[in-house]
């Protein structure tokens, strides 16, 4: 750093007239040769740019660099992270700007964090809420107009309430999540953002302005309102108005690029497989709805975008976006509750060990991207890296965190509960962001997120968990239907999962107030409806195996039983019993063969549209309806009759029961029909 602090000195000596100086330092790292780079946008302060009357952050490059060095290594290697880069910045200066680690396993060719980019995914939607601010700037949108004036098609809405410009920036225009066909492997196949959003409109389940629920699909709208409005496409305005102005020369929107023609540059995302020791390249492919998370950019550049933020909108002397709007982003929140941290424009309002941040995460296809401000500061960092493991993510913004930021939270007093009214509380609970009218719907049963509970404890607290995870975190009354966590570090962790839900959790109790309705956490400001017992994801996933499981038990007790007639050579059965036994046998093949294509086949690739093998298997659910009359008919007329041994009768009426329930199954999962 010596190095560093001579040069510096002789540029300012020799060269006083320049305004502006890049410098880039060859870092000695502990992992790879990467580039440290301390770029100053102004006159910045003594040496680091960084501001010296801040009590928080990093003070030098110096400091961050020697804490990085050692935390991101070994958080790298204990996740099995590739690659990684990041940056900080303070006022109007890049402080430090690194990449640590490799853009691509086969090569191992090290991170250029100024040159090389990664899938930031849905950090994409901060450039969507500079767009559309641009355009209220520019006075082509209004913030509370109904979307429906701003589009040549029409958002169907049967609530009163009209969907606004604002509801959209503040994920509560109330859409059920839609992502089926989204994308499509094939070029030729590629279709509009146009199209996409005209194509793929999913219902409005949700009253407008009620509730957080998070939308790709609302951005992707924004997105072509932009498109609209400015007479361009969304893409190509976001470059002129937002990337060249602001220096972000790496970036840009992927809509016509899948990640395999991203060039030597891509840092590629990657699953560790633990059982076969190795990276699993995840591919991308082409996407229509882009603008919702189909960013890609580098710490440096995402560097430029946080401070024209932290500069109310101004970069190198360039107003990107009005003072008034830049303020709004931050200050115009929605919050279910007035306990909780709320949603900004575009923006989440989050706080770290009690400092206010404006943020935003995002996460696809094996890469992550983060953007955290700390407006108070005027500071903020980036970063993003080539997996989607969360336990990374958050042991990495601990670590960071408790060095530079400390926890200055406080707890707010206890306000003391009696065990009927936590029980108001108690129960089962579903995430609201899940598809609700198509086949999709069925993922909500193996999604840990989607499921939650909440439990009244005898200590007078709340424990909450998630399904397949064994911790819970315990939270205490701080009013009639807030709580605060008991201890501020409790987290739910397991295989790889590390997830904060926040310090506060909030309800909102129904009309008669004696059961709670909704919960709403601070982390990714969820909310979740309250769901009867039996739609727990746990209890899908028992009657998934009690399907398969009578199937398997017909076909082997059949087939045996075949067996044994055959070797005593006894052939002479009635005709009606020949008919049961072969639609018993033909149904259970046809459940097992059922559910081996949705195993393989009903995962996030739907995005891509509904294989063929799975608009064919779709037929099974809707047979299941004759299947269980004749079932039930032959069970019935067995045990009239008492044919078959007592235990046959059994296994056969068991098996008709599994049948019924997996119409019932079918059919609150939209399975019945085709409904894609």
């Amino acid at each position: 750093m010596k190095k560093f602090l001579k040069i510096l000195v002789y540029f300012l000596v020799s060269l006083p007239f320049f305004c502006f100086c890049l410098i880039n330092v060859q870092a000695a790292s502990s992992t790879n040769s990467n580039k440290t780079q301390i770029v100053q946008y102004g006159s910045g302060a003594a040496d680091s740019g960084i501001t010296q009357a801040n009590q928080f952050g990093p003070k030098s490059a110096e400091e961050l660099e020697s804490f990085l060095d050692i935390e991101i290594p070994r958080l790298m290697q204990e996740y099995h992270i590739p690659g990684f880069m990041i940056s900080f910045v303070s006022g109007d200066n890049i402080i430090f700007n690194k990449g640590y680690g490799v853009k691509k396993v086969e090569t191992k060719k090290a991170i250029n964090p100024t040159t090389d980019v990664s899938l930031v995914a849905s950090v994409a939607k901060t450039l969507v809420t500079t767009a559309v601010m641009q355009q209220v700037d520019r006075g082509k949108i209004k913030l509370d107009e109904d979307i429906n004036i701003y589009l040549n098609f029409e958002i169907k809405n049967d609530f009163k309430e009209k969907i606004t410009i604002r509801n959209l920036l503040q994920n509560t225009a109330g859409f059920e999540d839609y992502f089926n066909g989204q994308g499509t492997k094939d070029k030729d196949k590629l279709i509009t953002l146009e199209e996409s959003v005209k194509n793929y409109r999913p219902k409005v389940v949700y009253k407008p302005g009620d509730i957080h629920n998070y939308s790709n699909y609302g951005w992707n709208l924004l997105g072509y309102i932009v498109q609209r409005t400015s007479g361009q496409e969304f893409d190509q305005y976001v470059k002129e108005n937002i990337f060249l102005p602001l220096e972000m020369n790496s970036s840009l929107f992927a809509y016509n690029l899948p990640s395999a023609d991203f060039g030597d540059t891509f840092l590629k995302g990657y699953i560790y497989n633990l059982k076969d020791d190795k990276f699993v390249e995840q591919e991308t492919g082409y996407w229509a709805g882009y603008p919702a998370y189909a960013l890609l950019s580098n710490t440096h550049d995402l560097g430029n975008f946080m401070i024209m933020y932290l500069n109310d909108g101004i970069f190198k002397g360039k107003t990107i976006l009005k003072p008034e709007s830049v303020k709004s982003i931050e200050n115009d929140v929605f919050a279910p509750h007035k306990d909780l941290l709320g949603q900004g424009l575009g923006f989440m309002i989050n706080e770290i060990n009690g400092h206010k941040t404006v943020e935003k995460s995002g996460g696809a296809f094996g890469s992550t991207g983060q953007v955290i401000l700390f407006p108070e500061y005027k500071q903020g960092i980036s970063y993003s890296f080539n997996s989607n493991i969360i336990g990374f993510n958050y042991d990495f913004q601990k670590a960071f965190a408790d060095r530079f930021y400390p926890n200055v939270s406080q707890s707010s007093k206890c306000y003391p509960m009696s065990m009927s009214d936590l029980k108001k509380f108690e129960g089962y609970y579903r995430y609201t962001r899940y598809n609700q009218s198509g086949i999709a719907k069925l993922m909500v049963a193996i999604s840990p997120q989607h499921n939650a509970f909440v439990k009244a404890n005898e200590d007078g607290t709340l424990s909450v968990g998630i399904m397949f995870l064994k911790d819970s975190i315990k939270y205490e009354p701080i009013s009639a239907d807030s709580f605060q966590k008991v201890e501020k570090t409790d987290i739910l962790a397991g295989s790889g999962i590390k997830i904060d839900l926040g310090k506060r959790m909030a309800f909102r109790l129904n009309a008669k107030k004696d059961k709670a309705d909704y919960v709403f956490f601070n982390f990714e400001k969820l909310s979740m409806e309250r769901i009867p017992w039996w739609q727990y994801g746990t209890v899908s996933i028992l009657a998934l195996l009690f399907f398969v499981v009578t199937s398997l038990l017909i076909l082997i007790c059949w087939s045996i039983g075949k067996l044994i007639s055959i070797l005593r050579k006894k052939h002479q059965i009635a005709s009606w019993q020949k008919i049961a036994s072969s639609v018993g046998m033909a149904y259970a093949v046809t459940i097992i063969v059922f559910f081996g294509i949705i195993f393989f086949k009903f995962n996030e690739d739907l995005m891509y549209g509904i294989p063929l093998i799975l608009k064919v298997a779709l037929i099974v659910p809707t047979l299941s309806i004759p299947a269980f009359l004749s079932l039930g008919y032959f069970s019935i007329k067995s045990w009239q009759k008492k044919y078959w041994n007592l235990p046959t009768r059994i296994l056969y009426s068991l098996f008709a029961l599994s049948v019924l329930v997996f119409v019932c199954f079918s059919a609150f999962y939209n399975l019945i029909g085709w409904n894609y």
